[in-house]
């Protein structure tokens, strides 16, 4: 008797465990530092807020995911940009969410259409965008109250000649410059570079321009590699010795993240924000940018869909939204999320969002080799920045490749 009581006992035991465990869905990342932090403390909510999933993080970089899936394992939720979205979803590593949208009546209404524009390709939806991205100017108010400006200049040429006056050379040695040309798909933008047309990738003036001004730029700051050993003396980016906030940098172009960072490693410095200078003769490129966006995105290979798609649903939802991206300032995704009274006081915020509206502020194509035209263009402006081909060579090289990719 004493027996099968026992054996009573240990099934309820194993029974009970088996109804009750939690479905454990791993949450790979990129973020690092406070962002990270505050993903964390987001992350804990959720699995405080209910019993039957723990979601666990995990940092994981780009290449770290792409190799994971592409070997069919990795995340059950991850965390990238949307860049990434039309070739790992085409390709079948992140889960079609169109299905389970339509099934649950999702609605999308909310999100912000060109959020939701740059997650979704050939009609189907292969992730949720949490926070939107856009670039503009930060500079050094004091720099420029000394060299006279007033305002910060609004076209190219006005802008060559602040930065070239700001720019500080010693005994053959950089020690200030008045710009750090670091983003080309901002320059591209400001010279309305068209890309695709169809399956064909153009050799579009703009882009051509883009390249040829930022050489011609840093040729008269002093040329790659004085440019090149001045920034081998820069500090973190994410840090107090971050050269825009020490003052080795008298503008910049980056991303509305940058806001916190300021307030976080140099609260005193006294900065502003303004818009990207347009060409002289192309006033109708005024307010000209791009925009990206951070996503997530369920694992094709995860077995846990359900679970995964329900903490999709939760953490994109405005209240979550709200709570992660006003702590790490970034864009929300959801309309109805911007106008939360959080974002009120925070510094910068407006600037970016009025700025992330404008009609020159564009996505990049969504295509599915999008992600390698982004590293084609990086991989040509180094060259030319160096000399080693002209702008016109390097936009034939990216047509090249982008062709192929186009036609596949």
């Amino acid at each position: 008797m004493k027996k099968n009581v026992l054996v009573v006992l240990v099934f309820l035991i194993v029974f009970s465990t088996a109804v009750y465990a939690k479905v454990k869905l791993e949450f790979w990342h990129m973020w690092t530092g406070h962002e990270a932090a505050a993903l964390q403390e987001i992350v804990d909510e959720f699995n405080k807020s209910q019993n039957q999933i723990e979601v666990v993080l995990v940092s994981a970089d780009y290449q770290k995911q792409l190799t994971a899936l592409a070997a069919g394992t990795g995340p059950d939720i991850g965390g990238n940009f949307a860049f990434n979205v039309p070739a790992w979803g085409s390709e079948g590593a992140m889960l079609d969410l169109t299905n389970y949208i339509k099934r649950d009546n999702y609605n999308l209404g909310d999100f912000i259409p060109a959020a939701l524009q740059m997650v979704t390709y050939r009609g189907r939806i292969y992730a949720l965008p949490i926070a939107m991205h856009t670039y503009m100017i930060y500079y050094n108010k004091k720099f420029l109250e000394e060299a006279g400006y007033k305002e910060f200049p609004s076209t190219i040429s006005e802008f060559e000649k602040m930065v070239l006056k700001l720019t500080v050379e010693k005994d053959g040695k950089l020690e200030r410059i008045g710009f750090l040309p670091t983003n080309i798909f901002a320059m591209a933008s400001i010279f309305g570079t068209r890309y695709i047309s169809g399956n064909t990738f153009l050799l579009d003036r703009g882009l051509i321009q883009a390249y040829k001004f930022t050489k011609e730029l840093v040729d008269k700051m002093g040329g790659i590699e004085k440019l090149q050993r001045f920034q081998s003396t820069f500090g973190g980016y994410m840090s107090p010795d971050n050269p825009f906030f020490v003052g080795k940098i008298a503008a910049i172009i980056d991303g509305e993240w940058l806001n916190t960072f300021i307030q976080l490693y140099a609260p005193n410095f006294d900065y502003g924000i303004a818009p990207i200078p347009y060409p002289d003769n192309r006033p109708d490129l005024r307010n000209s940018s791009y925009a990206d966006a951070s996503v997530f995105y369920i694992s094709a290979y995860s077995k846990h869909k359900e679970e995964a798609w329900t903490f999709l649903k939760w953490i994109v939802s405005k209240d979550t939204m709200v709570k992660f991206t006003s702590k790490i300032s970034n864009l929300p995704t959801r309309k109805s999320a911007t106008t939360h009274p959080v974002f009120k006081n925070m510094k910068g915020f407006r600037e970016f969002l009025e700025y992330s509206q404008k009609p020159n502020v564009k996505p990049l194509p969504v295509v599915r080799p999008l992600n390698i035209l982004i590293s084609e263009m990086i991989a040509q402006y180094d060259l030319v920045l160096a000399g080693k081909i002209t702008p016109e060579q390097a936009v034939r090289k990216i047509k090249e490749k982008m062709d192929v990719e186009l036609r596949k």
